[in-house]
């Protein structure tokens, strides 16, 4: 197990079959759609404005709320320009990035507001719609889930965001393993972003009895499991008193249901190790809960204060419309140190209410920014200050350890690279990129909203990385170019 952590980290090729081939015309939907299932249409009239939007928990807002967080909100169409014979490639479009644009998650809810019948849903993002999967009130069977943690009869919706393994692993066989905890906090970062602009409170839990949470939704784990589930509240959380339940006993008092699903896909493959990864990190008891992330990272002493970073000014769902991967599209351009420090500022900002004390951290390498000299720096949030590590332009270094050259890093301003200590253990792993994932959703929706462009990338060669800025119990997992964009050739038709 650890040596398949520690692979796909570090050396992706021993966990990728040389002969691996992906089949394009059996690849499955990025989005799953029940069958034969009771289905709750939801309001396709969005606001154009966070000012606009309407804060009370009402199944139209909760409909504008999931749509803002996942739902499809635009069709694309451009070319690849390194394909020998270009063709316009079709893509619909989220809020929020994914590897390959595949999406491997899905989020469901237990709802409970008006209009619509308490229970378990699907948030059909083809449809905009709710399926159900069973009525009734759970909130006894959740709460028990989480140890009791908080109190889920005073939410109006709890969120389960699962992963659907198939979903990326036709195309990134077991690398897809990596993608999926990523992706998942994306999803994580963007919902949390939208309860702030709707004024819920929530908390995200990545601990709970994972049998129990997926008997509930009538998923089969062997193909799809859930990796976080977020309460959402009108008012300040209550925290109960935590107590010992076991998954068996939540089961037993859940009866089971069987459902009908669809993905394209004819054929799908076994993928064992994410199976095996899979049922090892699962929790059978409360008792297994534990402290995660308490370690703190070691900052490199001295360094010098930013100035202070200023509001993000505009309304977010502009920012929220501009996101796109620039790949070959970055421009140089000289970025004042005040934007450098606005886009730290509001990444690094209000940490999200977790059962995980997160100790990511992010450094960068930085080129042609108003007085800042050329090199690769570390950002303490705590003290808002850069510690420089090294000077110099790094763009050469960070291009050759490209594994794959779809951005040109030359023309980048700044690389960042969020970071974490080099603990790879189970279930502490999965969290650990959920994490990741939820950071670099703020970074990128910053940098949107200062008409800049980010673009998330894993293609890199990570030791090469770690040296530049002479890490040892520390690595980077996740690199993220940002600079100005110019516009790219594609034809856009946006869903609202």
């Amino acid at each position: 197990m650890n040596d398949f952590l520690y692979n796909l980290h570090y050396d992706i090729e021993r966990e990728s079959p040389p002969d691996w081939e992906v089949d394009w015309d059996d690849a499955p939907l990025p989005y799953k759609l029940y069958r034969n299932l009771p289905v709750v249409p939801l309001s396709s009239e969005v606001p154009l404005t966070f000012e606009k939007v309407e804060r009370k928990p009402t199944l139209e807002n909760l409909g504008h709320f999931l749509w803002f967080t996942y739902g499809l909100n635009q069709v694309s169409q451009g070319m690849n320009p390194f394909d020998e014979a270009p063709e316009p490639s079709p893509s619909l479009r989220r809020f929020v990035p994914s590897g390959g644009g595949l999406y491997p998650n899905e989020i469901y809810l237990y709802v409970k507001v008006e209009g619509v019948s308490q229970g378990i849903y699907h948030y059909d993002v083809a449809h905009h719609r709710l399926v159900c999967l069973r009525e009734g009130n759970y909130d006894d069977s959740i709460q028990k889930a989480l140890c009791g943690r908080c109190d889920v009869g005073d939410c109006f919706a709890t969120v389960f965001i699962s992963t659907m393994f198939w979903k990326n692993f036709f195309k990134y066989n077991n690398f897809s393993y990596r993608l999926q905890g990523l992706d998942a906090g994306v999803a994580i970062g963007q919902l949390l972003e939208m309860s702030k602009q709707y004024g819920y409170e929530t908390n995200v839990f990545y601990q709970f009895l994972d049998q129990a949470l997926n008997h509930l939704l009538g998923l089969d784990d062997q193909e799809e499991t859930i990796y976080a589930v977020i309460p959402l509240f009108e008012k300040t959380i209550r925290i109960q008193e935590t107590k010992i339940y076991t998954a068996e006993t939540v089961i037993r008092s859940i009866p089971a249901i069987q459902t009908d699903h669809y993905i394209h896909s004819q054929k799908v493959l076994d993928f064992p190790k994410i199976r095996h990864m899979n049922n090892a990190v699962k929790i059978e008891s409360t008792e297994q809960f534990s402290e995660i992330g308490k370690s703190k990272r070691k900052l490199i002493q001295g360094g010098f204060l930013l100035p202070n970073g200023e509001s993000l000014s505009g309304d977010l769902m502009e920012a929220f419309r501009r996101r796109f991967s620039p790949g070959m599209d970055f421009t140089m351009g000289r970025i004042p140190l005040s934007q450098l420090s606005t886009l730290l500022q509001h990444t690094m900002s209000a940490p999200a209410k977790s059962d995980c004390s997160s100790s990511l951290a992010i450094a960068g390498c930085f080129y042609n920014v108003e007085g800042l000299p050329d090199g690769a720096y570390e950002y303490d949030h705590c003290t808002h200050t850069f510690r420089l590590l090294k000077k110099g332009d790094f763009r050469l270094q960070l291009q050759s350890g490209m594994t794959a050259h779809n951005v040109n890093l030359y023309q980048v301003p700044l690389c960042f690279h969020i970071i974490s200590t080099k603990e790879f253990r189970k279930r502490e792993y999965r969290i650990l990129q959920m994490e990741a994932g939820r950071l670099l959703q703020r970074l990128l929706t910053a940098a949107s909203a200062l008409r800049l462009g980010g673009h998330p990338l894993l293609g890199f060669d990570v030791k090469l990385c770690d040296d530049i800025y002479s890490y040892r119990g520390e690595t980077c997992l996740i690199q993220v170019p940002v600079g100005p964009v110019q516009p790219r050739v594609a034809l856009r038709g946006s869903l609202f």
